[in-house]
C-alpha cells in the first residue's frame, strides 16, 4: 500500500495542510500513524475546524471524536486508563488494585481497545495492556488539569 501522502497526489507529508489531512483522516487505515507524524502539540489550529462548512461535511468524524470521549466518560474505564498511564499491566492485576472481577475489567479493556485507546501483548500466559500512545495520556493530562482548574 502507497504511504497516505503518496495516495493523495502529494509530494511529500509537508505539501499536506492540516484542513486536508484531517478531510482524509477518516478514510484512510492509517489513522493514528499519521496523526503522530505531525507535531500536533505545537501546529495544531483548533479553530480552522470550528466552521461551519467543515462541521457540516464531516459528520463521520464529529462521530468518531464523540465516541472517542465517551470512553472517558466511564468511572471504570478511567480508572483503568489512569493505571496504564503509569504503566503497563495484565488484567489480574487491574483487577486486584480495583478490587473488581477480573471479567468486568476484561470488558472494559475490550471497549477501550476497540477504540484503540489501549493496546495489549502477550507475554507468556498473560495479556499485558498498555496506552496505545501519547494522544491518550495527554487527554487525561488535559482533563485532570481542566477539573482541578475549575475545582479551585
Amino acid at each position: 500500500m502507497k504511504p497516505f501522502h503518496q495516495r493523495l497526489d502529494f509530494e511529500s507529508r509537508e505539501d499536506i495542510t492540516y484542513e486536508q489531512m484531517i478531510i482524509c483522516l477518516f478514510t484512510c487505515s492509517e489513522v493514528m500513524t499519521v496523526v503522530d507524524s505531525f507535531s500536533m502539540e505545537n501546529e495544531f489550529d483548533l479553530e480552522k475546524f470550528a466552521c461551519k462548512q467543515w462541521i457540516e461535511a464531516n459528520d463521520e468524524m464529529i462521530e468518531h471524536l464523540s465516541e472517542f470521549f465517551s470512553m472517558f466518560s466511564n468511572p471504570t474505564r478511567l480508572r483503568i486508563l489512569l493505571l496504564l498511564s503509569k504503566k503497563e499491566m495484565c488484567v489480574g492485576k487491574i483487577a486486584e488494585i480495583l478490587r473488581m472481577d477480573q471479567s468486568a475489567v476484561s470488558a472494559q479493556l475490550k471497549v477501550l481497545r476497540h477504540l484503540n485507546l489501549v493496546k495489549a501483548k502477550r507475554h507468556g500466559r498473560y495479556m499485558r495492556y498498555k496506552l496505545n500512545n501519547k494522544h491518550v495520556k495527554n487527554v487525561l493530562r488535559e482533563g485532570f488539569k481542566y477539573v482541578l482548574k475549575i475545582s479551585q
